[in-house]
Protein backbone atom coordinates (compact mmCIF):
# COMPACT_ATOMS: atom_id res chain seq x y z
CA UNK A 1 0.00 0.00 0.00
CA UNK A 2 1.06 3.36 -0.96
CA UNK A 3 2.28 5.35 2.34
CA UNK A 4 1.28 9.25 2.28
CA UNK A 5 2.87 12.31 3.78
CA UNK A 6 0.83 12.85 5.98
CA UNK A 7 0.66 10.64 9.76
CA UNK A 8 -1.65 7.26 9.81
CA UNK A 9 -5.46 7.17 10.92
CA UNK A 10 -6.01 6.18 14.16
CA UNK A 11 -9.64 4.67 12.87
CA UNK A 12 -8.84 2.86 9.46
CA UNK A 13 -12.03 3.50 7.99
CA UNK A 14 -10.79 2.44 4.28
CA UNK A 15 -10.85 -0.89 5.66
CA UNK A 16 -14.69 -0.91 6.20
CA UNK A 17 -16.44 -1.97 2.86
CA UNK A 18 -19.06 0.32 2.09
CA UNK A 19 -21.89 -2.18 0.72
CA UNK A 20 -21.65 -4.14 3.89
CA UNK A 21 -22.08 -0.64 5.66
CA UNK A 22 -25.28 -0.07 3.52
CA UNK A 23 -26.75 -3.42 3.43
CA UNK A 24 -26.08 -3.09 7.46
CA UNK A 25 -28.12 0.10 7.48
CA UNK A 26 -30.70 -1.39 6.02
CA UNK A 27 -31.51 -4.41 7.79
CA UNK A 28 -31.49 -1.92 11.01
CA UNK A 29 -34.01 -0.12 9.38
CA UNK A 30 -36.07 -2.63 8.45
CA UNK A 31 -35.59 -3.87 11.91
CA UNK A 32 -36.84 -0.58 12.98
CA UNK A 33 -39.72 -0.71 11.73
CA UNK A 34 -40.87 -4.18 12.26
CA UNK A 35 -39.51 -3.57 16.21
CA UNK A 36 -40.28 0.01 16.97
CA UNK A 37 -39.15 1.88 20.29
CA UNK A 38 -35.57 0.25 20.31
CA UNK A 39 -36.84 -3.05 21.89
CA UNK A 40 -33.61 -4.01 21.08
CA UNK A 41 -31.80 -2.37 23.76
CA UNK A 42 -34.28 -4.30 26.14
CA UNK A 43 -32.38 -7.68 25.01
CA UNK A 44 -29.38 -8.53 26.82
CA UNK A 45 -25.62 -8.50 24.76
CA UNK A 46 -25.51 -12.39 25.27
CA UNK A 47 -29.11 -12.70 23.71
CA UNK A 48 -28.02 -10.84 20.54
CA UNK A 49 -24.59 -13.05 20.42
CA UNK A 50 -26.43 -16.22 20.81
CA UNK A 51 -28.85 -15.42 17.80
CA UNK A 52 -25.57 -14.11 15.93
CA UNK A 53 -24.31 -17.17 16.34
CA UNK A 54 -27.48 -19.14 15.19
CA UNK A 55 -27.45 -16.49 12.20
CA UNK A 56 -23.69 -17.55 11.60
CA UNK A 57 -24.48 -21.12 11.84
CA UNK A 58 -27.39 -20.88 9.16
CA UNK A 59 -24.79 -19.29 6.89
CA UNK A 60 -22.38 -22.52 7.56
CA UNK A 61 -25.46 -24.28 6.02
CA UNK A 62 -27.00 -22.37 3.01
CA UNK A 63 -24.15 -19.92 2.53
CA UNK A 64 -27.03 -17.42 2.35
CA UNK A 65 -25.28 -13.96 2.69
CA UNK A 66 -28.65 -12.50 4.50
CA UNK A 67 -27.11 -14.66 7.55
CA UNK A 68 -24.38 -13.38 7.62
CA UNK A 69 -26.05 -9.55 7.58
CA UNK A 70 -28.73 -10.44 10.36
CA UNK A 71 -25.27 -11.50 12.47
CA UNK A 72 -23.53 -8.55 11.72
CA UNK A 73 -26.37 -6.38 12.60
CA UNK A 74 -26.39 -9.03 16.10
CA UNK A 75 -22.86 -8.51 16.95
CA UNK A 76 -24.04 -4.99 16.79
CA UNK A 77 -26.46 -4.20 18.91
CA UNK A 78 -24.74 -6.88 21.60
CA UNK A 79 -21.42 -4.42 21.16
CA UNK A 80 -24.17 -1.39 21.87
CA UNK A 81 -26.01 -3.03 24.52
CA UNK A 82 -22.51 -4.07 26.35
CA UNK A 83 -21.24 -0.36 25.39
CA UNK A 84 -24.45 1.22 27.50
CA UNK A 85 -24.52 -0.74 30.44
CA UNK A 86 -20.58 -0.08 31.09
CA UNK A 87 -21.27 3.54 30.12
CA UNK A 88 -24.35 3.78 32.65
CA UNK A 89 -22.06 2.17 35.43
CA UNK A 90 -19.16 4.54 35.00
CA UNK A 91 -21.92 7.75 35.21
CA UNK A 92 -22.96 5.45 38.65
CA UNK A 93 -19.51 5.24 40.02
CA UNK A 94 -18.83 8.89 39.33
CA UNK A 95 -22.01 10.07 40.99
CA UNK A 96 -21.20 8.21 44.05
CA UNK A 97 -17.40 9.24 43.82
CA UNK A 98 -18.68 13.29 44.36
CA UNK A 99 -19.95 13.03 47.27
Amino acid sequence: MEKYIQTEELDEFRYLNPLWLKELATGLTEGAKKYPNETWKNIPAKEHAFRAMRHLNEFQIDNNVEDLMHASMRCMLAFSVLNQKSNEEKNKNNNYSSY
